[in-house]
């Protein structure tokens, strides 16, 4: 330990410069620079928070006075939040540089942030504290994944991707079959996917209560049929095909009665579907119609927000939509992975009945079939839903009681990852997603491409790296004398 931190405080390791020198060269006063850049940043939240709570006010019907309120209250809030922890950040980095007198490799990028970064997070609400954490994590992982790669630390495995993302869905997978799992987006997209958690897990006896339940209300039921009945022979012209359909069916499941066969473990088994049609209709069929649908809407969103209105309505064209690859290989993906997944499952229910590990099993058949047949897993969206399996333990470990206050462990998790993410904005901003990069840049209205990279470069780690040349016009008096003989002199 002792030759580890003699190493930071070594010549190689620091540079005697102030934080105007290093940092805000656009104005000599610390104060001034922490006040402006807080204030960019607030002013910058309030154009990104107000549109996203007030479209989901709106999306939920909430017009009266209290919950417009609460909206603006929560506008407020979630810009005072990223405001204070811009201006801390830079508040705690003069600090350090004033106490230190030197910039100090790496410990004066990652403290000053860390402790920012703690504190600003108390003044967000609670309930958004730990989506916050962990999205911050997972660009903060992305970003020591890529470091650690360029500097040698770790060679990347060749399937690795494969390995994420198929740990990753059977985590998720087994929480959501158990009835565990508290993301609302998550449960959702599964719910489309692979069906309705909600029934997979009801057993025959459960089956047997309900079926008795409902037999005490028959001769209700059969005078609701009768009328529904009536209104279909009044319309017959309307619905002979679709009973022509269902009589063609049922004479094929009649002729070969494996198609009609379900386990009673299955989760379809009391919806009247069996194993068969399930798989077909329920898995393959409905999951590549939402795959497909959900491409092509996604990229004629993509459009119009990029305000490419004519390329937009292109996309609606049949030479497009038959030509486009893009949207076929993820349907088919979608559709295998629901398929093979489903159908996993009620073998396993015939073979050795329900079991709580089912579903992993299932999960792994499911993400080998569709990854070697039809789509490569994205590094981004593998290390997402990574970070969302890991969400999903930590809540379900909330839940037990294994893990005591939760509210720390978020918070520290927050701070940890901010840390990371001011490291490689100031000095690896190459290791960086161009996205976020981009993010950055404007919501503290370009104010990092005002920092004095050139003295950075000394540290090997290619700060100036996707930036332009800036040398900023630096007022005399307040830059020292070592400064001005060894960086100034040097670059003019």
């Amino acid at each position: 330990m002792p030759s580890i931190l003699s190493k930071f405080f070594s010549p190689e390791w620091n540079v005697p410069y102030n934080c105007y020198e290093m940092g805000h060269g656009w104005t000599p006063y610390c104060s001034a620079a922490a006040l402006e850049i807080g204030l960019i940043v607030f002013q910058q939240s309030l154009k990104l928070y107000a549109p996203l709570y007030l479209g989901q006010t709106i999306l939920q019907k909430k017009f009266d006075q209290k919950n417009l309120m609460k909206t603006t209250q929560s506008i407020l809030r979630s810009s005072i939040f990223l405001g204070a922890n811009a201006f801390l950040v830079i508040l705690f980095l003069c600090l350090s540089l004033r106490i230190s007198g030197r910039f100090y490799y790496p410990l004066n990028a990652y403290l000053p942030s860390f402790f920012g970064s703690l504190l600003a997070i108390l003044n967000e609400r609670p309930s958004r504290r730990k989506a916050l954490a962990f999205y911050v994590a997972n660009i903060a992982s992305e970003i020591t994944y890529k470091i650690s790669i360029s500097r040698g630390y770790i060679r990347p495995l060749p399937n690795g991707k494969y390995l994420l993302f198929t740990m990753a869905i059977s985590i998720l997978l087994f929480i959501y079959e158990n009835n565990l799992l508290r993301d609302p987006l998550i449960c959702f997209i599964f719910q489309l996917v692979i069906g309705n958690r909600n029934s997979r897990r009801q057993q025959p006896q459960q089956q047997q209560q309900q079926h008795e339940h409902e037999n005490d209300d028959d001769d209700q039921e059969s005078i609701i049929e009768s009328n529904k009945n009536l209104w279909n022979k009044c319309w017959w012209w309307w619905w002979w095909p679709k009973h022509l359909g269902r009589f063609w069916w049922f004479t094929i499941k009649n002729r070969f009665p494996i198609l009609a066969f379900s386990h009673p473990y299955c989760s379809h088994h009391h919806l009247g579907y069996s194993c068969f049609e399930n798989i077909l209709f329920q898995s393959f069929l409905k999951s590549f119609t939402l795959g497909w649908f959900s491409q092509l809407g996604l990229r004629f969103i993509s459009k119009l927000m990029a305000g490419h209105f004519h390329d937009a309505f292109n996309i609606f064209r049949p030479n497009h939509l038959i030509s486009s690859s893009r949207y076929l290989s993820f349907a088919l993906f979608i559709s295998s992975f629901s398929t093979v997944y489903n159908s996993s499952i009620c073998m396993l229910n015939h073979f050795i009945h329900h079991r709580s590990w089912n579903c992993l099993l299932s999960s792994i058949l499911a993400s080998t079939a569709s990854f070697s047949l039809f789509s490569t897993p994205n590094t981004s969206m593998s290390l997402y839903l990574v970070w969302k399996s890991v969400e999903a333990l930590f809540n379900v470990a909330v839940m037990k009681g294994y893990i005591p206050c939760d509210r720390l462990w978020i918070t520290i998790i927050y701070a940890i990852a901010c840390s990371q993410i001011f490291y490689a904005s100031i000095l690896e901003p190459s290791q960086m997603k161009p996205s976020y990069k981009r993010f950055l840049d404007s919501i503290c209205q370009n104010r990092l491409q005002y920092i004095n990279r050139n003295v950075l470069e000394v540290f090997g780690t290619n700060a100036s790296k996707g930036y332009e040349y800036f040398l900023p016009s630096y007022d005399l008096r307040f830059t020292t004398r070592q400064f001005q003989e060894s960086v100034l002199i040097w670059l003019f």
